[in-house]
């Protein structure tokens, strides 16, 4: 074969890969590679339905900004190797069992800023290496929280192996234990910018495991065996961002709480993660007396320092206006004499030397 037929070959053969690979990635969507990753560009393309098509190399999807609904039963079995997949900024309504089936790697799910007003409980049963979850800004979760706890759902999600929740600017309103009880693996919840009043005990009971919950922007009632003014002002202070070195409440306000939980649940709460602290918990400071006190410590000290210096000017002056030796004695007369002759002043100079330090004394006074 010539090089000329080899060259040939060879652009056909690429040529043919290229195409190949253009009908593989999904109609409308871009195909590329991210740190070395395969991945679908598929953002703001109107789609109304997950991509039919695909192939089983991509780790990666973007379905964001899109105008998907509903998810049916193997909605993404043509990406079988998805392992990060982005739904958010959608109008997805309903979460049913199966909707991942064939896409059971998937360990990143993003379903923020939708409209979900049902999520079974079991959706994620499909992907047993889920990871993170974002429902964050579904105006809705906080309804579906609310008449889930009217049944006494046991479980809000079921995923053993999901290890970041993230609840933010759901509209919930209650904090009730369901949902983290069918996550154990679970290390990190954000529930914050809710609507939560209050924090049950057997809710903090729930959360023992946690490394990191995030509570901030929540209107908290800090009220009862469990809040008084200083978890109050734990909160809102320190943005109630807790890890595993905090807790909810100081040793004494804990003894008060305990009385309220079962023995089961007083042995769960001895192994929580968020009770290890150092005690005593952090006191509010008294901020208005010590500003007042602060500033009243700097007017006295002012206060010192220009008594301080009258008293010097006063002494200055009094030692200038020590009476001199009597005008009789020779030593009086020396001095005067030398006096004129250096400074050219008359007789009456200790007299003016007076009047100035008295004119001083009184512009002072």
């Amino acid at each position: 074969m010539s090089a000329a037929a080899a060259v040939i070959s060879l652009v056909l053969l690429l040529g043919s890969v290229a195409q190949l690979a253009q009908a593989q990635c999904p109609l409308k969507c871009r195909c590329m590679a991210v740190s070395n990753k395969p991945y679908v560009d598929c953002q703001a393309r109107n789609f109304e339905k997950p991509p039919n098509t695909g192939d089983d190399t991509y780790l990666e999807m973007n379905l964001s900004r899109n105008r998907l609904k509903s998810l049916g039963s193997y909605s993404f079995e043509k990406f079988p190797q998805l392992l990060v997949l982005d739904l958010s900024y959608n109008f997805i309504v309903e979460l049913h069992d199966g909707v991942f089936k064939g896409a059971d790697r998937i360990e990143h799910l993003d379903l923020s800023n939708n409209s979900l007003v049902f999520v079974s409980p079991h959706f994620l049963e499909s992907c047993p290496g889920i990871q993170f979850l974002s429902l964050a800004r579904n105006e809705y979760i906080g309804k579906v929280m609310e008449k889930e706890n009217e049944e006494k759902v046991q479980n809000f999600l079921v995923a053993p192996s999901l290890r970041t929740l993230v609840l933010s600017d759901c509209q919930i309103t209650t904090f009730p234990p369901w949902i983290v009880s069918g996550l154990p693996g679970l290390s990190t919840l954000d529930i914050s910018n809710n609507k939560i009043k209050v924090l049950p005990v057997i809710s903090i009971v729930s959360v023992c495991r946690l490394i990191t919950i995030n509570l901030e922007r929540n209107p908290f009632n800090c009220e009862g065996a469990c809040a008084n003014a200083v978890t109050k002002n734990y909160f809102i202070e320190n943005k109630t961002k807790f890890d595993k070195n905090v807790t909810f409440c100081p040793r004494n306000v804990r003894q008060g709480c305990e009385l309220n939980i079962t023995r089961e649940e007083q042995e769960v709460r001895s192994k929580c993660l968020l009770t290890k602290i150092p005690d005593p918990l952090p006191r509010e400071q008294p901020r208005s007396l010590w500003v007042y006190i602060g500033g009243a410590s700097i007017a006295l000290v002012a206060l010192i320092f220009f008594a301080m210096v009258f008293n010097g000017l006063m002494s200055t002056c009094k030692r200038e206006t020590s009476p001199p030796p009597s005008p009789g004695s020779p030593h009086s007369r020396a001095v005067q004499m030398e006096l004129k002759e250096i400074l050219g002043r008359p007789d009456n100079v200790y007299k003016d030397d007076d009047d100035e330090c008295d004119s001083d004394n009184e512009h002072l006074v």
